[in-house]
């Protein structure tokens, strides 16, 4: 029963890792590596940075920042209003008379100068990079927090390296020792390698 909860768990981690790669579909086969390499090391600072620069969350939101810039500096020249030029010629016959005509227009903002859209489009870029900060901010507080997991994992690993494993194998090894001079059971020897197959495992699992 456990080598069968086991090999589930093994394909559901497998599956877990192909969509976290962000292919789903993909046939994850066995994954080589030494399980008792020491875990690295990571600057906090350094992955927070690297997350910001790879999320697509920031980018949207200074897409949107933009967006905003882009409708404050509408709403800031719309009041100024285009200048209409209108040309023309005229002949007459009797008397004789010829004359050029020039015709230009232009509508005066006395009351209306886009104020409300422009006040408008300022609020949007305050919001858009208060939303920025607050993606930034999110992200960096996750990564922390996966740091820290991570350094407790980190740490959990290295006591099982320096104390609990070198003990249960120490404990193994003198077991053998006495087993081969018939002082204790084949039981007793079974019970130490149980205990260091045991011991290996919540060494993994501490990793994770």
């Amino acid at each position: 029963m456990r080598l069968l909860n086991s090999a589930v768990f093994i394909e559901t981690g497998r599956r877990q890792l192909a969509t976290a790669i962000g292919l789903p579909r993909a046939d994850v086969g066995e994954i080589d590596g030494d399980i008792f390499q020491r875990m690295p090391n990571f600057d906090l600072k350094q992955l927070q940075e690297a997350v910001v620069r790879a999320n697509a969350l920031p980018r949207a939101a200074e897409a949107e920042i933009a967006r905003a810039q882009w409708a404050l500096e509408r709403a800031t020249v719309q009041p100024i209003p285009n200048v209409n030029v209108l040309g023309g010629y005229q002949r007459q016959v009797a008397p004789a008379q010829q004359q050029g005509l020039v015709q230009m227009t232009r509508m005066v903002p006395l009351f209306d100068r886009n104020q409300g859209n422009i006040r408008s489009a300022r609020a949007d870029i305050a919001s858009s990079r208060a939303a920025l900060r607050s993606v930034e901010l999110d992200l960096a507080t996750r990564t922390a927090q996966a740091i820290a997991a991570y350094r407790t994992s980190q740490r959990l690993t290295e006591w099982y390296e320096e104390y609990i494993l070198p003990k249960a194998k120490e404990t193994v090894a003198l077991t053998q020792t006495l087993y081969a001079r018939g002082e204790v059971t084949f039981l007793s020897l079974l019970q130490a390698q149980k205990i260091l197959t045991e011991t290996e495992l919540a060494f993994v699992e501490a990793q994770a």
